[in-house]
C-alpha cells in the first residue's frame, strides 16, 4: 500500500459502510429516475486465496473482508474448477470447465489452446444487457481482453494501484448505464516468494532480470518484513491441522519440485519434526501476511466507491472470490498448487454484499466456480453465457431465499504443471473421489469422519458402494461434458488450430 494511504481510511469505510448499504432502497430523486436502476456489479478476484474458517479469519487483521462477511452472504463450500490460474480464470469468464475452454495450463501454448469460436463470455453478455464494463489487474489468459468483452482496461498487476485504476474507470464510465467492473488482485500469489524469504534462496540479479522478475524482486523485502511481524504476533496461535506432516497412502507424488519445501532437495526430509513445524509456521505467516496486505488494498478500492461515489456504492453488489487456493503447507508441508486431490487448494471464498443480498448469511451447500458467471448475469438481468453447455447454474435463489443451491456434486480437473498429470475429481458435501490418470491411482475421502483428508479409503470394501457410485457419476459427467481426458490423447489435434471448434 502506498505511503499516502492509511488504515484509518479503511476503517472509516468499514464503520460507515453498513449504514450506507442499508439505505440502498431509498430513492435519489429525479437524477436516479434518468438512470438504469439495475445494480452495479463489482467483482473482486484475488489470486491463490484458500477459504478460511471463522476461527482463522479471527486471527487476521482483515477489516474489509470482515465487513463483507458481516454485511453479505458467504458460501462455506465453494470450489474452483481447477487449482491453476489460467484454467480457473477461463471458467470465471465463461462458466465452462477448463477442458471446454481449452485453457488447461497456464498460457503454455503447447498445452493451452485458444478458446473455441462460439464460446460466450461474461463481459459480452453484460455489455449486451446494457452494462458499461471495465477491468483492472491480472489477466493471465491466452485470449485478448477485447474478445472477452471486459471493456475499458485501466491497469496491470500493481495491487497497490487498484484503487487508482477504479478511480479512472469511474471518471470515464457512461453515467446513464449501470457498470460491471472486475478488479483482479495478484495476491496472496506472492506466497511463491517463500523460497527467497524463508528458504534462503538468493534473489536474482535485477540487472539481468526481466520486467516481471524485477517486480518480484522489488516486492520481496516488504513482504519479508510483514511475514516476520505476523510470525511474531501470532506465535503459538499458528497451529497446523492434523496430518499436516503425513503423506497420504495411494496419492502419487507430484512431478517436479514446485510443491516441496526447499525445492525437493531433500533438505526438508532431514529436518526434525520441530524444525518442520517451524517451517510450516513460517509458510503460514507469509501466506497470512499477504492476505492482510491484499485486504488493505481491497479496502482502499472500496473506500473510493463509498467516499467518492456514495450513491453508486448504495446500488453496487460487491462480489469477492479467488481464482483458486493454495496447499497452505498441508500434507507434508506441500506448497503452492498442483495435481493433488486436496481441498486446501480447491476450496475458495465467495462473498456477496449489496442491495438485495441478505446480511450475515452463510450458505453451506456445495457450489462451483462454474456457477459464478450465471450468478452475476442473473443479478444484472443479463443472459448467462453458454446456456446448456455445462452444468453451471445461478446461485441467486439460494442467496436471496431459503432454497438450496441444488448441486449434489462439484467437479474439479487438472492437467499440466511441469508435466502432464491429468486429474479428475468429484466432490459431494461428504465425499470426494479422485482419479490420477497418468499413475492409474484413485483416492476417496469421507469428510464426515476425516475432514483433514488423512485416510485414503479407495479400495476399502466398506466404502465400495460409495466409491462405485462416485466413479459412475464422474464418468457420466465426463461423457456429458465431452471430457477428452478419458482418451489417450488429451490435447486433441484440432486444438492446434486457433479457435477452431
Amino acid at each position: 500500500m502506498r505511503k499516502d494511504k492509511s488504515n484509518i481510511s479503511r476503517r472509516q469505510f468499514l464503520s460507515a459502510a453498513g449504514g450506507s448499504l442499508a439505505a440502498a432502497s431509498l430513492g435519489s430523486g429525479l437524477q436516479a429516475a434518468k438512470r438504469d436502476s439495475r445494480p452495479n456489479i463489482l467483482l473482486i478476484v484475488t489470486d491463490q486465496e484458500s477459504w478460511m474458517d471463522r476461527q482463522t479469519r479471527g486471527l487476521l487483521d482483515m477489516p474489509a473482508n470482515r465487513w463483507l462477511y458481516e454485511n453479505g452472504t458467504s458460501f462455506s463450500s465453494f470450489y474452483c474448477t481447477t487449482a491453476q490460474c489460467t484454467p480457473a480464470r477461463s471458467t470465471i469468464q465463461t462458466g465452462l470447465y477448463p477442458h471446454q475452454t481449452r485453457h488447461v495450463a497456464n498460457t503454455n501454448k503447447k498445452y493451452c489452446a485458444h478458446i473455441p469460436e462460439g464460446v460466450e463470455f461474461l463481459g459480452n453478455k453484460m455489455r449486451q444487457a446494457g452494462y458499461f464494463n471495465g477491468y483492472g489487474g491480472k489477466w493471465h489468459l491466452l485470449e485478448p481482453k477485447k474478445r472477452l468483452g471486459v471493456g475499458r482496461v485501466l491497469g496491470g498487476t500493481d495491487d497497490a494501484a487498484q484503487d487508482d485504476y477504479f478511480k479512472r474507470f469511474m471518471k470515464i464510465r457512461d453515467e446513464s448505464k449501470p457498470w460491471f467492473y472486475q478488479a483482479h488482485f495478484l495476491n496472496p500469489h506472492d506466497i511463491y516468494h517463500m523460497n527467497y524469504i524463508f528458504e534462503g534462496e538468493e534473489l536474482p540479479d535485477p540487472e539481468n532480470a526481466t520486467k516481471w522478475l524485477k517486480g518480484k524482486i522489488k516486492r520481496v523485502p516488504g513482504e519479508e518484513k510483514r511475514a516476520k511481524r505476523i510470525l511474531k504476533r501470532l506465535g503459538d496461535k499458528l497451529s497446523p491441522p492434523p496430518g499436516w506432516d503425513k503423506e497420504i497412502e495411494g496419492i502419487p507424488p507430484a512431478i517436479g519440485d514446485w510443491a516441496y519445501p526447499y525445492g525437493n532437495s531433500g533438505k526438508y526430509k532431514a529436518l526434525s519434526r520441530k524444525e518442520k513445524l517451524e517451517y510450516w509456521k513460517k509458510y503460514r505467516a507469509l501466506y497470512y501476511s499477504l492476505h492482510e496486505m491484499v485486504d488493505e488494498q481491497i479496502g482502499d478500492l472500496l473506500n473510493v466507491l463509498k467516499e467518492d461515489y456514495p450513491e453508486q456504492f448504495r446500488n453496487t453488489i460487491i462480489i469477492r472470490t479467488a481464482d483458486h487456493g493454495d496447499m497452505s503447507g498441508e500434507h507434508e508441508s506441500l506448497k503452492y498448487k498442483g495435481p493433488v486431490p486436496f481441498d486446501a487448494q480447491m476450496h475458495i471464498p465467495l462473498i456477496l454484499a449489496g442491495p438485495g443480498i441478505p446480511k450475515g448469511k452463510e450458505i453451506e451447500d456445495i457450489a462451483s466456480q462454474a456457477d459464478l458467471a450465471a450468478t452475476i448475469c442473473e443479478l444484472a438481468g443479463a443472459e448467462k453465457p453458454n446456456e446448456g453447455r455445462s452444468d453451471a447454474e445461478s446461485l441467486v435463489k439460494a442467496i436471496k431465499t431459503s432454497k438450496p443451491v441444488g448441486r449434489e456434486y462439484v467437479f474439479i480437473e487438472y492437467y499440466f504443471l511441469g508435466a502432464v498429470q491429468p486429474l479428475r475429481i468429484i466432490r459431494s458435501k461428504d465425499y470426494k473421489y479422485a482419479v490420477h490418470y497418468a499413475e492409474n491411482k484413485t483416492a476417496l475421502f469421507d469428510y464426515s469422519k476425516d475432514p483433514w483428508e488423512r485416510n485414503n479409503l479407495s479400495g476399502n470394501p466398506a466404502y465400495s458402494r460409495i466409491e462405485n457410485k462416485l466413479k459412475n457419476e464422474l464418468i457420466a459427467w465426463q461423457k456429458d461434458m465431452d471430457d477428452p481426458v478419458t482418451t489417450d490423447k488429451y490435447v486433441i489435434q484440432e486444438w492446434k488450430n486457433p479457435r477452431k471448434g
